[in-house]
């Protein structure tokens, strides 16, 4: 028993000293709403100024001090008191190991001091569906959630969710300074149909799919890496030349590796009047003033009837629309992929650990690219995912303070993400437009991080823009250069119909009276015979007429309504 109190009292000894070295080192300055922009403990070097967020305006009337406690009262709790945060925000799914424990105990300790907030985390399950079921019974039950992170559309038709708009106007400052204009969207996607906001946005409006060319390809096929393609002319061409000079070697060469979706995203809109929406899968006719099915579209017939042609050359990988996307990396990864038009990062991320031994390897955007109607690339509508608070939370006002607190500034906004600085990044100062650079420190060899994101909410598109994210020799990767130059870029991208307001659309409403997943599915199976070549193009007629079978005239009659009804006035 001695011995036992003893080791309890040197435990107790020792986390006093900690927190006696530990509590020093934070720093603290006011922010607009009362919360800290603060300097977390680090591990590393300190700037010899920290670069603080864009200031926000000052509040009209200085806070009001709290009161003074009596000496006998015991100490208030955190200014804006609890939340439950369901942690889906990222990183913990595909954590190796769970974060380590005492790492959450300081990072705890840390939003307390200087958010003013206690947060309680729960951790989701990995299991996607068993995810899924346990948050329904969060929402539905008697247990405390505050905020969690979803498409807005799916929870506001369900009356599940409170309005944001007065929290936000109090607590909200830093989240609305973060996203210009510029960026397409993102509180725009955020609304239900009576106006008002639900969610803190995720994403804006993105041109994520591209049709990417390898520079070494290029060069091991003697072909000029300056002199992108700007025709599709041209692109066939350069990818005739690749299966010619087989730069892979021995037959492996893939000229072009792309499915339906990146096909569609990447390449159609150069034949249409209008970008592709593959969200919605359709297109407004101008002719007769209907939303159709985009096969319906004019020009649409010559593009397949194109793509068909390359597949019968042997210019797009002859598995391209059967294999998955574990698949695509594999064939990335095995160094046979010379172009492709898929999402960037099935691209990039099989590339990593390639590009770090070369940093010479370069994915090569033809951002000029267009049909004979125009840029080839679409860009798609905002997007509708974000943090929102249930309707049976009772602290709505300290989740908006939290995620206003982590959006107030780059270091509250990357310790929360990725772990205290010094321990796994560190911020090297401010670039020029505003931007910092921010370095990742290695793990030893062999060793997991402690701390994986629980506290993390309110991650945003707009806050990963302020940040140039670098290797410690100072290199951005293939996937962040292509954030940072052409993601958002609507200048050499089509935008379809029904942008800026497809996410209005009632989707319960529609599958009251037709079924998408009828049509997609039909769509998809015939195009792929078309552009394989096991069906002819001359039955191409033939094939609009058979989606009468799978609910034609229904779709387009609960479409047209959709759009009529949501299109600007």
């Amino acid at each position: 028993m001695k011995r036992n109190m003893r080791k309890l009292f040197r435990r107790g000894l020792l986390m006093a000293l900690l927190l006696a070295l530990i509590v020093p080192m934070f720093t603290a300055c006011k922010i607009g709403d009362g919360g800290k922009a603060t300097t977390p403990p680090t591990g590393g070097t300190q700037p010899t100024a920290a670069p603080t967020a864009t200031p926000t305006a000052a509040p009209t009337a200085a806070p009001t001090a709290a009161p003074t406690a009596k000496p006998t009262e015991a100490p208030s709790g955190p200014k804006f008191g609890k939340i439950v945060l369901w942690s889906n925000e990222g990183g913990l799914s595909n954590a190796p190991v769970p974060s380590d424990p005492e790492y959450l105990e300081r990072m705890h300790a840390y939003v307390l001091e200087h958010a003013d907030i206690d947060v309680e985390v729960i951790v989701p399950p990995n299991d996607g569906d068993v995810a899924k079921q346990r948050l329904a019974a969060l929402l539905s039950g008697n247990e405390p959630i505050d905020a969690f992170k979803g498409i807005i559309a799916d929870y506001v038709a369900k009356g599940a969710l409170q309005p944001l708009d007065d929290a936000l106007a109090k607590h909200g400052q830093a989240c609305f300074e973060l996203w210009p204009e510029t960026y397409g969207g993102g509180w725009a996607g955020m609304k239900g149909p009576d106006g008002k906001i639900y969610g803190v946005p995720n994403l804006p409006s993105l041109a994520g799919v591209t049709v990417y060319l390898h520079n070494k390809a290029m060069e091991k096929s003697g072909l000029d890496t300056s002199k992108l393609p700007t025709t599709m002319d041209e692109l066939y061409d350069i990818l005739k030349t690749f299966k010619e000079k087989d730069p892979a070697g021995n037959g492996q060469t893939i000229p072009m590796l792309l499915d339906l979706r990146g096909m569609n995203m990447g390449l159609a809109a150069g034949y249409m009047d209008q970008g592709m929406d593959w969200v919605l899968r359709g297109y407004f006719d101008k002719a007769d003033q209907k939303y159709k099915p985009y096969v319906f579209a004019d020009g649409y017939k010559d593009f397949i009837a194109e793509m068909a042609k390359w597949y019968a050359d042997g210019l797009i990988y002859k598995e391209s629309f059967t294999i998955n996307r574990d698949r695509q990396r594999e064939l990335v990864g095995m160094n046979r992929v010379a172009g492709s038009a898929l999402w960037y990062t099935t691209v990039t991320a099989p590339l990593v650990d390639a590009w770090k031994a070369d940093k010479s390897i370069e994915l090569l955007v033809p951002v000029e690219l267009k049909g004979p109607k125009g840029y080839a690339k679409s860009i798609s509508d905002t997007g509708t995912q974000g943090w929102m608070v249930p309707k049976k939370s009772k602290n709505v006002d300290g989740v908006i303070h939290y995620i206003n607190w982590i959006q107030s500034d780059i270091r509250n906004y990357k310790t929360v993400q990725n772990g205290f600085e010094g321990d796994y990044w560190k911020l090297d100062g401010e670039l020029p437009g505003g931007k910092y650079a921010i370095t990742a420190i290695p793990l030893p060899e062999g060793q997991n991080a402690k701390y994986f994101g629980n506290f993390w909410a309110g991650g945003s598109f707009a806050m990963t823009q302020k940040m140039v994210s670098r290797f410690p020799d100072g290199t951005v990767s293939m996937d962040g250069d292509y954030i940072n130059k052409h993601i958002t870029d609507t200048e050499h991208t089509r935008t379809p119909s029904a942008m800026g307001f497809s996410f209005l659309f009632d989707m319960q409403k529609i599958e009251q009276t037709c079924s998408r997943t009828d049509m997609n599915t039909k769509i998809d199976s015939e195009l792929t015979k078309f552009v394989m070549g096991t069906r002819p193009m001359s039955e191409w007629d033939a094939f609009l007429e058979e989606l009468k079978q799978v609910g034609l005239d229904a779709w387009i009659e609960a479409f047209t309504e959709q759009y009529n009804t949501h299109k600007p006035k």
